[in-house]
């Protein structure tokens, strides 16, 4: 089954995140309507000089986008388009529809949200306008308004692809992001499924003391069973689920929560019901005495 490249594409593309006010001094972050990234700000280590301290906080900040993350957006979506089998020239034109849908969706939903009292960020395609009037290179005739755009595109996302330290690992964890929340199809339950399969073989293997936090992935396993009706295999992972939380370091309320949910859920698979909604817990992780260390 081939992966969800052209509707990961137009996702990337539905949003973008712009410098916003700092709120932290030690963390740089860029919001959108709908998405969030935050760049944390190295710190200086005991033994480092105070210029090599400088000099890595400079490359910190030259790495950052100068003022939204359209650029890598654009990468990855080019990105996704060439691997569905897109030449670069139609990937880059397919965005550029893209980008003006999304225009125009978000000027409607700004409009439509401020009756509500909601703000709302509309987003502009902002192609075009890096170099200020100071046009470096002789424009080439011959090329209409909207080619001038694509090649725009086509030459930004490569860019940002040749000049970011490891784009092929930033692609996979953002298709793979995507793929978590919006695209969880066969192929994808089928290699979650061998992960953490692998994973709580190992983890079955430990022995000493562990946390919560530790052993949560029984009841991420347990979850993925039970979105897919595997009751049977569902029941015995969130009874490893229980002994492990009967057992593991936490705050007692903190484990009075967690042995309740999983018993509903035991209690959902025998009776053959659909996943439940996730757990919401607020209060205390951890005892008092390890909180305080922390």
């Amino acid at each position: 089954m081939s992966l969800p490249y052209r509707r990961f594409a137009s996702y990337v593309l539905g949003d973008r995140a712009e410098r916003s006010d700092p709120e932290w001094r030690d963390r740089v972050t860029f919001s959108g309507n709908h998405v969030s990234r935050q760049f944390v700000a190295p710190v200086r280590g005991n033994n480092e000089t105070p210029t090599a301290y400088a000099t890595r906080l400079q490359d910190f900040h030259k790495r950052l986008p100068r003022h939204s993350d359209l650029s890598m957006r654009l990468a990855l979506a080019l990105e996704a388009l060439i691997r569905s089998g897109e030449k670069q020239w139609a990937a880059a034109s397919f965005i550029l529809g893209e980008l003006r849908e999304s225009s125009q969706r978000s000027r409607e939903q700004r409009l439509a949200y401020a009756q509500l009292g909601i703000p709302h960020k509309e987003f502009d395609v902002g192609l075009g306008n890096t170099r200020r009037g100071r046009r470096g290179k002789r424009k080439r005739r011959g090329f209409t308004r909207t080619d001038r755009f694509v090649e725009t595109i086509r030459a930004q996302a490569l860019r940002f692809k040749r000049m970011h330290k490891d784009f092929d690992r930033l692609f996979e964890n953002e298709i793979g992001s995507f793929r978590f929340s919006f695209a969880r199809d066969v192929e994808w339950y089928a290699q979650a499924e061998a992960r953490y399969e692998a994973w709580l073989r190992q983890f079955e293997s430990r022995q000493g003391a562990i946390d919560w936090w530790t052993a949560m992935p029984i009841a991420v396993l347990a979850e993925l069973y039970h979105e897919q009706m595997k009751h049977d295999q569902a029941r015995v992972c969130y009874r490893k689920a229980l002994q492990a939380a009967r057992r593991a370091i936490m705050h007692e309320d903190f484990r009075k929560f967690i042995l309740g949910q999983l018993r509903i859920r035991v209690k959902a698979c025998s009776k053959g019901t659909h996943q439940l909604p996730p757990m919401e817990y607020r209060g205390p992780g951890l005892p008092v005495e390890q909180s305080e260390a922390h």
